[in-house]
């Protein structure tokens, strides 16, 4: 019996009353959200002596930007808390569409797909739902080493999803979900960053726009693109050279000499058996839960997880966090859900916030951003993220000023759905910050990263995590002579890696300097429970 059977997921700590001198209630009956702000802001500039209290009745409130500032401040002896108040309370950062705003579709699309998709795709006008390229925007590049950023005809953002009932749908890809093509040869590695290994261009970062490549598909790929209808609007996402690489480009396809042409190019190059895979596809619109966009006619396909009837179909519109603290103080947030939002869940900054009990799932980006002093996460579930889960900064490398900020008790789960590498379950940065208690499961890659000083990572339980990079590792730090006096201790790492790829337990990378690890139980590690590089 693996050793995660015997383990209990963290679980949520009790709600206070939470008792105030003064209460604002949200709800059909009470204020909207917007409402209980001013209302929060006025009450802290004419009585900055009385607590606040933000009560929110049970129900699911359309969310998109919620800012608390600096005004709406507590202090230490009238702090300000907002509640879920005696029930769920969800945070929609999304749009809904239903049942019937879906119909079959026509003749000439369906002489596209191939299969029971003929069938059972059916299409939405999301003009007649409201909804217009300005909400849901264009496709924007993602990966962790995607370069868009040099080129000045590449729009830059956060892509807009699509989720059924609660789960996200994967853009019509081919090979489908979970599956891979590789290059068959590169015939021109384009004018990337590195290549070969370790043969930097240090000018590199000066120039813009860059030659992409050319990269030849095997025949058997070949053959299946070229019966593709249209071969306008593709991309492509891949591990062009490394595993723990990612990046995503538009390609330009050439079948009649088996190549396709990447707009950006790939930070490492490219090698031949690199794995990748073509999106957008409308053809490949196959299996269930794959969707496809026709973003100049504002159509959305979508293949259903399952039957129709009572489903609920999900667009993340907002481009903005759900919540967002804004260099606040004595704040708390307790017993929220917060879902389908395309930035990140929640961006903190301040000291003294409190996040507990809350749930932040179908997420765009990381389901928590802080940064401060005394910053708190505690008995929160973070999944289904499309990078990663909790980033928590705090503390002066400079003074070795502790920051005293805590990740504790969460479980994170099922995250880089979307950005494969360097999306962690939990990135500690700064000085004096902790990461304790925690389960952290299913990803791609690293499940803890830290950067600086004097950070503690103990009592997690990290399992079934790196199951797509050989070279990363469960817990990572690295390439900082001066990030000494971090200890990682008594946490069990288990199932590291899977049988394609072998990784490490606990590693640190080059130059990585000072570290202390004890206590530590690895069971199941791909390659080696340490890699010390430092």
């Amino acid at each position: 019996m693996a050793l995660k059977d015997h383990l209990s997921h963290p679980t949520p700590k009790p709600t206070p009353a939470y008792e105030a001198d003064v209460v604002l209630r949200v709800g059909p009956d009470a204020l909207t959200p917007q409402a209980a702000l001013q209302a929060l802001r006025e009450s802290r500039e004419t009585h900055p002596e009385r607590s606040v209290t933000v009560r929110f009745a049970p129900g699911e409130y359309a969310v998109t930007g919620l800012k608390i500032t600096k005004e709406m401040s507590g202090t230490e002896t009238a702090p300000v808390t907002f509640v879920a108040d005696g029930g769920p309370v969800i945070l929609n950062g999304g749009v809904s569409l239903h049942e019937d705003d879906f119909l079959p579709i026509d003749e000439s699309f369906r002489e596209r797909l191939h299969g029971d998709a003929r069938e059972k795709v059916i299409v939405a006008d999301l003009k007649k739902c409201g909804l217009s390229e300005k909400d849901y925007g264009p496709l924007y590049p993602f990966g962790a080493y995607q370069n868009g950023s040099q080129y000045d005809d590449v729009p830059l953002g956060t892509n807009c999803e699509v989720f059924m009932n609660g789960r996200r749908m994967t853009l019509a890809r081919w090979p489908n979900k979970g599956e891979y093509a590789k290059l068959d040869a590169v015939a021109d590695v384009g004018d990337c960053y590195e290549f070969p290994p370790q043969n930097y261009y240090h000018d590199w970062g000066e120039r813009r726009n860059h030659r992409g490549g050319t990269y030849i598909m095997s025949r058997s790929d070949n053959e299946r693109v070229s019966s593709w209808k249209s071969l306008d609007g593709i991309w492509a996402f891949g591990y062009f050279f490394w595993d723990w690489a990612d990046s995503s480009t538009p390609v330009t396809i050439d079948t009649k000499n088996r190549r396709f042409f990447p707009k950006i190019v790939s930070h490492y190059g490219a090698r031949a058996d690199a794995e990748f895979y073509f999106y957008n596809v409308p053809d490949e619109l196959d299996e269930p839960g794959e969707y496809w966009l026709d973003r100049k006619n504002a159509l959305l396909y979508i293949y259903p997880y399952g039957e129709m009837t009572g489903a609920r179909i999900e667009m993340s519109i907002g481009a903005a966090p759900a919540v967002t603290l804004e260099d606040v103080s004595y704040v708390t947030l307790d017993g929220f859900t917060v879902c389908n939002v395309r930035d990140d869940g929640m961006k903190l900054t301040g000291d003294h916030i409190t996040v507990r009990n809350c749930r932040i799932t179908n997420v765009a980006n990381y389901a928590v951003v802080a940064q401060g002093t005394d910053v708190v996460i505690e008995c929160c579930e973070a999944s289904h993220m499309g990078r990663g889960g909790v980033c928590l900064a705090g503390g002066d490398r400079e003074t070795l000023t502790p920051g005293h900020n805590r990740v504790d008790n969460c479980y994170i789960h099922d995250f880089a759905e979307v950005f494969q590498t360097y999306a962690g379950g939990i990135h500690l940065n700064g000085v004096g910050n902790v990461a304790s208690h925690n389960e952290i499961c299913y990803t791609p890659h690293t499940a803890l990263f830290y950067v600086g000083n004097d950070n503690v990572i103990e009592y997690n339980y990290i399992h079934d995590v790196v199951q797509h990079s050989r070279d990363a590792g469960a817990v990572y730090a690295g390439f900082d002579w001066a990030g000494q006096g971090n200890v990682v201790r008594y946490n069990v790492l288990e199932n590291v890696g899977s049988r394609e790829m072998p990784p490490e337990g606990i590693y640190w990378d080059d130059g990585i300097s000072g570290q202390t690890a004890y206590g530590n139980a690895l069971f199941n590690v791909g390659h080696q429970a340490f890699e010390v590089g430092g």
